[in-house]
């Protein structure tokens, strides 16, 4: 009876331990198949994530170009182009322009192309002395390809005396426009500055 007691417990044990293993077997196969699938989950979910970000932050910058884009067009053809700049001034109109756009804008100037001389500028309209505009890229690329809107990389706008000794970082669209004085066309270069 002893005997059988013995074989029965150890009958008992084996079938313990066999189920135990097997449990524990199954529930690691199992950890691992659901860890697996979280990872795979949370990565797609962070593709997403990233996707949905970048389309944001690609509608935000074509919002933002379109926006310079917009502002140049304004001053350029609602502007410059139906001014004699001998008979009017385009700085009010300039200044208009400036204060519906003043959260984006940090300046908008007019040069003539040739020379670099300022013709206007909002909101200071006084050049800083010593600063030679036409050996800036955003002049140099417009002068070039007048045909063509260029952009900067962001970069410090220094040209003009500011009595606040300011001086931001900004986007800078530049283009190549038609100034007429006397009825005489000459060629100029329109800079738009945005905040960066």
């Amino acid at each position: 009876m002893k005997h059988q007691n013995k074989k029965t417990m150890g009958i008992q044990a084996l079938i313990a331990v066999s189920f135990t293993a097997t449990s524990i077997l199954c529930m690691t196969i199992l950890g691992i198949l659901m860890y697996q699938q979280f990872v795979r989950r949370y990565e797609r979910m962070m593709e997403d994530s990233s996707s949905q970000v970048l389309g944001q932050t690609v509608l935000n910058l074509e919002d933002y170009l379109r926006n310079m884009r917009r502002v140049s067009d304004a001053m350029y053809y609602t502007v410059i182009k139906a001014t004699d700049l001998a008979m009017g001034n385009v700085e009010e109109q300039m200044d208009l322009l400036y204060e519906a756009n003043k959260d984006k804008l940090v300046s908008i100037a007019c040069y003539y192309s040739g020379s670099g001389v300022l013709t206007s500028a909002c909101p200071v309209s006084t050049g800083k002395s010593g600063v030679d505009v036409t050996q800036q890229d955003w002049f140099r690329e417009a002068h070039e390809e007048p045909e063509n809107f260029h952009y900067s990389a962001p970069h410090v706008q220094n040209l003009f005396d500011d009595a606040s000794i300011r001086y931001d970082w900004v986007i800078s669209l530049s283009r190549a426009v038609e100034i007429t004085r006397n009825g005489v066309s000459n060629q100029g270069i329109l800079l738009v500055d945005m905040n960066y």
